[in-house]
């Protein structure tokens, strides 16, 4: 997927899916669905004749009906499968939306604004964006999956600093391990709860509680399910 980026003239500059990704997105799923749901009455016909396939009931229901207008009515069911599909897609799509005086970040239909003196350096974590803050603060960390040069050339005309070369801190962390000397009883609770959404595949938990671990000074980054932090400059000094 291809980022589109506006000139820097412009006083704000937005990068996410590009026009020809954006309607392979919405089209895509929709036409196929459409096309599998028409044949979805033809298909259960044929199924009717092997009897190994489970569910003869509800197939048998669908080969009751008779008439062009059932392959039509399958194919607008498929369609609108394929529309949900996409919009869970868009859902997991964050654009980045870039001023002179913010960084607004639009996932999920939520919002997170960050002003621009805040920003003390950008940099990609795999796939995740990274913003922090000062004394190392983490202020977002969310997957991005659009090319990181596109980003890189999109913050430039806008003043904030980008780190090419990674996290600045990255020599700092160690990995967590539960009561470990120099974690907080605090942090450490929230660090095995954090565990458990980890292990349970809860990511928006585990997005909630990296949040409240970071209000306490320490840093998250995951591998897997194995969590390593470190402290911020001012919980180390």
């Amino acid at each position: 997927m291809r980022l589109t980026s506006f000139p820097a003239r412009q006083q704000q500059i937005t990068v996410g899916l590009d026009k020809p990704s954006r309607i392979i997105l919405l089209a895509g799923p929709a036409l196929l669905g459409g096309i599998l749901g028409y044949f979805v009455p033809l298909l259960a016909r044929l199924a009717l004749k092997l009897p190994w396939i489970p569910f003869q009931g509800p197939i048998e229901v669908i080969t009751s009906f008779h008439g062009p207008w059932v392959s039509l009515l399958t194919a607008l069911l498929g369609a609108g499968a394929g529309l949900w599909f996409t919009g869970q897609a868009f859902k997991e799509i964050m654009f980045v939306t870039l001023s002179e005086q913010e960084i607004q970040l639009r996932k999920d239909g939520k919002v997170q604004r960050i002003p621009h003196e805040a920003v003390r350096t950008v940099f990609m974590d795999g796939k995740q964006m990274v913003i922090l803050g000062a004394g190392g603060r983490e202020l977002a960390r969310e997957t991005y999956e659009a090319p990181m040069e596109s980003l890189s050339a999109a913050l430039e005309p806008f003043g904030y600093p980008w780190s090419g070369e990674g996290d600045p801190y990255r020599d700092r962390y160690a990995r967590w391990v539960p009561d470990m000397p120099g974690v907080s009883p605090p942090v450490n609770a929230l660090l095995k709860a954090r565990e458990r959404a980890l292990q349970k595949k809860e990511k928006e938990e585990a997005a909630d509680l990296r949040r409240e671990i970071a209000k306490l000074g320490v840093v998250i980054r995951d591998e897997g399910t194995r969590q390593y932090w470190r402290g911020t400059d001012e919980s180390q000094g």
